[in-house]
């Protein structure tokens, strides 16, 4: 433990684990079981969504904990009884109580550029060709479609030929880019 930090216990495990300003946790050095535990630091891991998180044992119980909510937990109040920790710079390994916030979960999932970051993950590439003059149109996304005065939701139908002529929408035959321009799949 260095100096600089600020140490807590975690709640629940007095005497066994503290949770530092920094993020880390460490392993009070206690005697059980005849045997010397503790007195170190931890090595968090990560979670499935990439969130750090610490596995504690207490009374032969183990339980997985997120580090930023425990950081959280010690030290930030919750007045309003919020659920969820937002992480202000949206690096989800930085667990410093500087970088943490209670929040309600339309507020989290809403903070900072997720939902472009979201957006363009799951956006495809569509074009379109005019039925008429043979014109190829194309575009990053079915909003980028949107903004050149398509409907995003139309044309996402037309792609997918369920749109109300198959794939063809406002004089154009629609596809997502991978794939051929044809009629209403069979």
């Amino acid at each position: 433990m260095t100096e600089s930090e600020i140490w807590k216990d975690i709640d629940g495990y007095e005497g066994y684990y503290k949770v530092s300003n920094k993020g880390n946790i460490f392993s009070v050095e206690r005697i059980a079981r005849g045997r010397k535990w503790g007195g170190r630091t931890l090595q968090s891991s990560y979670h499935k969504h990439g969130y750090l998180h610490i596995a504690l044992r207490k009374n032969g119980i183990k339980k997985n904990k997120l580090v930023h909510r425990l950081v959280a937990e010690a030290f930030l109040p919750n007045p309003n009884n919020f659920l969820e920790v937002n992480h202000l710079d949206e690096i989800k390994d930085n667990n410093e109580l500087s970088n943490l916030e209670w929040c309600d979960t339309m507020y989290n999932v809403n903070y900072g550029t997720r939902n472009k970051r979201a957006g363009r993950k799951l956006s495809k590439k569509v074009k379109a060709v005019n039925i008429e003059t043979g014109e190829n149109l194309t575009f990053n996304s079915t909003l980028e479609a949107e903004s050149k005065g398509f409907s995003h939701g139309n044309v996402s139908q037309a792609c997918r030929g369920i749109y109300c002529g198959g794939n063809l929408y406002r004089g154009h035959k629609w596809a997502y880019e991978e794939e051929e321009i044809n009629e209403r799949p069979k």
